[in-house]
């Protein structure tokens, strides 16, 4: 159970220091990005939860087209809204789907991410798609900092 825990808040609470270094302003600023960023985390986690009982395969936040038209709306939040709730639940739900993506990566497990439309992103072309979602979170976080 804690390991579990600190596998799931591990990443959410680096990025949470990161923008908190970079960007340390006004403490309600913290506090409602803070609690935005315990609401993404627990927002992906609670797909999971639900897609368990209902045993329905394949995850909905869990496929290629989600990440990518979740990627164009945290761009949206972050580009568009001064709410430091919004933007931290935005930005730590697209860390979790990344953390996800880059645990099913390491245990060759990317066939699920197709989604209900069977997307197929070759092998040869997977690493090259987490790397391009971290660069995206990389520049999210550029965003939330400058």
């Amino acid at each position: 159970m804690g390991k579990k825990l600190l596998e799931n808040l591990g990443p959410s609470l680096i990025l949470f220091l990161v923008v908190l270094f970079f960007r340390y302003k006004l403490p309600f600023w913290l506090l409602f990005f803070g609690l935005g960023g315990l609401l993404g985390t627990y927002i992906s986690r609670l797909e999971e939860i639900v897609t368990v009982k209902l045993e329905t395969s394949p995850h909905v936040f869990h496929t290629f087209l989600f990440q990518v038209i979740f990627a164009v709306l945290t761009l949206y939040v972050l580009t568009s809204t001064t709410s430091a709730l919004a933007a931290g639940a935005c930005l730590f739900a697209y860390l979790q789907i990344l953390k996800d993506q880059v645990s099913d990566l390491t245990r060759k497990n990317m066939s699920a991410w197709g989604g209900f439309f069977g997307l197929v992103v070759p092998s040869a072309f997977q690493s090259y798609w987490v790397g391009g979602g971290i660069l995206i979170l990389l520049y999210f976080v550029y965003i939330l900092v400058r």
